[in-house]
């Protein structure tokens, strides 16, 4: 039987698998909490565990809708009892009640909360892990929570601690899932627009001013560069006014895998790419799996003849990429490679198989065992693989660190990259902010800190041009969410808090501007705070302005207003009415408020409030662009229809220049808006459709 015959018939035998009432989601959930008091009343004497008043009443709904809003997901097929592997992984998180702990929580700064804190003296003392007031204990020691391992050999046996912890819990799940099925007889249980005005053509909306990102669709005034719908080349157009003409275009082999982004330097292109290759691996006995192995490519081609691109280099990375970051003439390439966890381990330990196996490879070669981060046990998160390389230098790796544990979200100043692990104690959720600095291709792991709760995005953390981390966060508590404002220095201790902050509600978007930070949280109405952080010991609250909805999206419109893109909503019901533009007076942080507003109602979606490199937001060109949905009548029946919406902002209101029907361009797959001079372009794979500015966006040209 070869291999085709072999995963179709496994198939068709893991189809007719009947899951057992004891295994649902219900029986599995209470079975868990029953285990989960047991290892409590074991440790219960242990310091370093919480105790169960200090745990907070989770949603898991929350939970999973916050995680996946922001995880980049891989899926593997198991071909065995999926609960049972489900059950297996919910299992392995336990580990995380001991290894991970070793400190409370972040502290208040005491005086530093402000007198009239929208949460009252006794919510605040039932925050999450929330500390004595005064105290600035809470930071965490990396090489306590995360060191480099001395040899593979401690990397295996980390591995085999973690799968023989996991399989104790399973087996003890297993034993009560039959308890109960006979009891229940199977009853149910960044700072600037980011645009670059003087060459008079807009870039990529970035994060971080002076740190460069990856797109799909870029320009340099003179050419258009934009991946093929099916993302399997890279296009070069040339654009001149309503003149364009194709040039070339780049096409890699993948295989089976795509383009995903590129990056521009003058004459340089960078194409990242992922390879797949499906194979089987037997498990266990009668056991197989098939898993998906992915490559990250990292493609450098010459682009100075744009007619003729030459290939100079390629670097391979194991792992699905993440995210790309440019600095000082240097890449720094995120990708996430699949847990040793998963690795079928021989009783003995044979170095040569398993670093084979587990060990994440750059251009082939297996990463040293020294700048391999782990815990004290591996469990079945993704390893994450930070990995260096000049521009000059293509294909080669200059430096490369892993970190074992799964990462939520990254944000990179200047001199460092932060990365968000999400950690579960109980049922609660914290946050490890781990900093790595780098320069010039070195990459140095220099500390952690935690926070309790989840950041919204890398909008919610920022350094400042001192080196202090700052970060803002919507924790839960038995009482519902609240919010605080967390600093730390250069080594990540604690500095100090704000807590306290809008009681009931949650973070929706962030933005700092030098030493202030603009904050908005939801319930039924959009409170924008205005946060003084200059002092690192005692940030302190400024001014509050309560209005209808929430911004999804903050950007400073010049060093005095700051536009918001989010959502109208009733202040009464809650219902979501549509999108809407809001532009806030922020000269006087004491007291911000609502300049204008634009209501669109109707649309229900807008890619650009979860991909913020999508929107076109260029105050020295006055230009605001964004893709958005709704839903329009047609006879007795409703259509979706997309449009780009192009607006300026003129005496103190927004107004309209051009709505671009994007299914009449043929754009089915969304648009993309850039402009060279007066010239606006509509990009969406191949076809590229130019407007006229000055003439009311006047079509002048297509291709």
């Amino acid at each position: 039987m070869n291999k085709d015959d072999m995963i179709r018939k496994i198939e068709e035998e893991a189809a007719g698998i009947e899951i057992p009432a004891s295994l649902s989601p219900e029986a599995v959930r209470q079975m868990l909490e029953e285990k989960g008091s047991q290892i409590r009343e074991t440790y219960k004497d242990d310091p370093d565990v919480p105790k169960e008043e200090e745990t907070p009443v989770l949603s898991m709904e929350e939970v999973r809708r916050k995680a996946a809003a922001r995880a980049r997901r891989r899926k593997t097929l198991t071909l065995a009892v999926s609960l049972a592997a489900a059950a297996l992984v919910l299992a392995a998180g336990v580990r995380f009640f001991r290894p991970r702990m070793g400190s409370s929580a972040p502290a208040s700064a005491g005086d530093a909360v402000y007198e009239e804190a929208v949460m009252t003296e006794e919510a605040e003392a039932e925050t999450f892990n929330a500390p004595a007031k005064g105290s600035l204990e809470g930071s965490v020691k990396l090489s306590d929570y995360m060191t480099p391992a001395a040899d593979y050999e401690e990397i295996y046996q980390a591995v085999r601690e973690g799968q023989e912890s996991a399989r104790e819990v399973l087996d003890g799940v297993t034993a009560q899932a039959k308890e109960y099925e006979a009891v229940t007889e199977e009853s149910p249980v960044e700072n600037t627009a980011g645009a670059v005005t003087a060459a008079d053509h807009s870039d990529t909306n970035i994060r971080e001013e002076g740190v460069g990102e990856a797109d799909r669709v870029k320009t340099d005034g003179s050419y258009i560069y934009s991946l093929s719908t099916d993302q399997t080349a890279l296009v070069i157009t040339a654009a001149s006014g309503g003149d364009l003409s194709p040039v070339s275009e780049i096409r890699p082999d993948l295989g089976t895998g795509a383009i995903w982004e590129f990056y521009l330097s003058g004459d340089r292109l960078l194409l990242i790419g992922n390879y797949y290759k499906t194979s089987m691996i037997q498990t266990e006995e009668d056991t197989f799996s098939l898993t998906s192995l992915d490559q990250t490519h990292v493609i450098t081609y010459d682009i100075s003849d744009r007619k003729n691109p030459v290939q100079e280099g390629i670097l391979t990375l194991d792992g699905y990429y993440n995210t790309i970051r440019f600095y000082d003439g240097f890449a720094y390439i995120l990708t996430t490679a699949q847990s040793p966890f998963h690795t079928p381990l021989t009783e003995r330990y044979e170095e040569e198989a398993f670093v084979d196996q587990a060990i994440p490879k750059v251009n082939g070669v297996p990463v040293a065992a020294g700048n391999i981060y782990c815990p004290g046990s591996i469990g079945p998160e993704p390893a994450l693989t930070l990995t260096a390389m000049a521009l000059d230098q293509p294909g080669q790796a200059l430096d490369t660190k892993v970190f074992m544990g799964w990462t939520s979200d990254y944000y990179a100043s200047k001199d460092a990259i932060y990365l968000e692990i999400p950690v579960w104690e109980g049922m609660g959720q914290m946050t490890n902010i781990v900093r790595i600095s780098y320069e010039k291709g070195s990459i140095t792991p220099v500390g952690v800190g935690t926070v309790p709760g989840y950041l919204e995005s890398s909008f919610s953390i920022d350094q400042s041009s001192d080196g202090y981390l700052r970060a803002a966060v919507t924790s839960w508590t038995e009482n519902g969410n609240t919010n605080g404002v967390y600093i730390f220095d250069r080594d990540m201790q604690l500095t100090g808090s704000l807590t306290g902050l809008a009681a009931g509600e949650s973070i929706q978007s962030a933005r700092f501007l030098d030493d202030i930070l603009y904050l908005v949280t939801f319930r039924n109405t959009d409170p924008l705070f205005s946060i003084d952080v200059s002092d690192p010991k005692a940030p302190k609250l400024l001014g509050e302005l309560k209005i209808p909805g929430f911004s999804d999206y903050l950007h400073f419109w010049g060093e005095k207003k700051l536009l918001g893109i989010g959502w109208d909503v009733d202040e009464e019901t809650g219902e979501t009415l549509g999108l809407k533009l809001s532009m806030f007076d922020i000269s006087n942080p004491l007291s911000v408020k609502e300049e204008a507003v634009c209501k669109m109602a109707n649309y229900w979606q807008c890619d650009g409030l979860y991909d913020y490199r999508q929107l076109l937001v260029d105050p020295g060109k006055n230009l605001i662009g964004f893709e958005a949905g709704c839903q329009v009548e047609k006879g007795d029946d409703w259509e979706w229809k997309d449009t780009y919406h192009v607006f300026s902002y003129e005496n103190g209101s927004f107004q309209e220049q051009a709505t671009l029907d994007l299914q009449e361009m043929g754009a089915y797959l969304g648009g993309r808006g850039i402009y060279i001079g007066d010239t606006f372009y509509l990009v969406a794979g191949r076809r590229i459709t130019a407007f006229d500015m000055q003439s009311g966006f006047k079509k002048i040209g297509s291709i």
